[in-house]
């Protein structure tokens, strides 16, 4: 029988928080999405079976949340590496460990698609809102695989659908409403590419993995108003990307669209934005 061919076609690498002013931005960001993201991160540790004395490798860890919140878990016993293609991302979570004392982190600047650790290394791979943007993915699961131990655990969160995530969808919606249709090389398009179960899980059973779930979860991004909604969604590097195909008052513009649409998630109390994650976790074969 022939093998089945791998669901997810390779992407262009985004580089959209290579620069230290995107990496300033999301470590400026980082309290406010660490508390909106609780409830998925906690649920990929818990599904990835992080605790007491495991070793753990972050995929993708940007400025670090998740690989220290790991690190809380794993106690003195354990160790937390975080790896991120930027240099810029990376810098700011070794920054942010050293100013919350933590000693059983550590952080590197590293290709997920090129591991740079010895067979069988982990006991639990996580991945936060990365895998999508790993331009061949089926390399990158095959690399975490290889780096963790028997019976060792992966777990990975992605973006579902974007009718249920406007922070990516209303930014596309509103560069569309303007003439512009978003690039397959954007960063928003990208960020849904696993948006469904299916796709994300046969992407794992085709690298091997066992033991498969998949679970949804809910969140909540509040804003104090509209206005403040607005300004975070303005200061994405990805919404930046489309602001920069819309040409003269190009910011402006996206400002005034966005705002049509983000206007029905908001109340006198505040402005609300709903999202949506799949958290998938599976282990290797013993």
């Amino acid at each position: 029988m022939a093998k089945r061919s791998l669901p997810v076609p390779t992407v262009t690498q985004v580089t959209t928080w290579a620069n230290p002013e995107a990496a300033a931005i999301w470590r400026r960001t980082s309290a406010h999405r660490s508390a909106y993201m609780a409830t998925t991160t906690a649920t990929l540790l818990d599904m990835a079976e992080v605790g007491e004395g495991t070793r753990v490798l972050a995929v993708g860890c940007g400025t670090g949340e998740e690989a220290l919140a790991a690190a809380a878990l794993v106690g003195p016993t354990g160790e937390v590496v975080g790896t991120d293609l930027s240099a810029a991302m990376i810098e700011i979570a070794r920054d942010l460990a050293d100013a919350a004392g933590v000693q059983n982190a550590q952080f590197q600047v590293m290709d997920a698609q090129r591991l740079e650790f010895p067979p069988a290394s982990f006991d639990a791979v996580i991945a936060r809102n990365s895998l999508m943007f790993v331009p061949d993915l089926g390399g990158a699961l095959a690399e975490i695989r290889r780096v963790l131990r028997p019976a060792g655990r992966v777990g990975a969160t992605v973006w579902s659908a974007g009718s249920r995530n406007p922070r990516i969808s209303a930014p596309m919606a509103a560069a569309r409403a303007l003439g512009v249709i978003p690039p397959e090389t954007s960063t928003y398009r990208i960020a849904l590419r696993l948006s469904r179960p299916s796709v994300l899980a046969a992407a794992l059973r085709q690298a091997g993995f066992h033991h498969l779930s998949v679970r949804r979860v809910t969140l909540m991004a509040p804003y104090a108003d509209l206005d403040e909604a607005v300004t975070g969604a303005l200061e994405q590097s990805a919404t930046r990307e489309l602001v920069g195909l819309l040409g003269p008052d190009g910011a402006g513009r996206m400002r005034r669209s966005l705002a049509r649409r983000l206007a029905r998630y908001s109340t006198p109390e505040g402005t609300n934005l709903p999202g949506e994650q799949l958290v998938a976790a599976a282990s290797v074969r013993a």
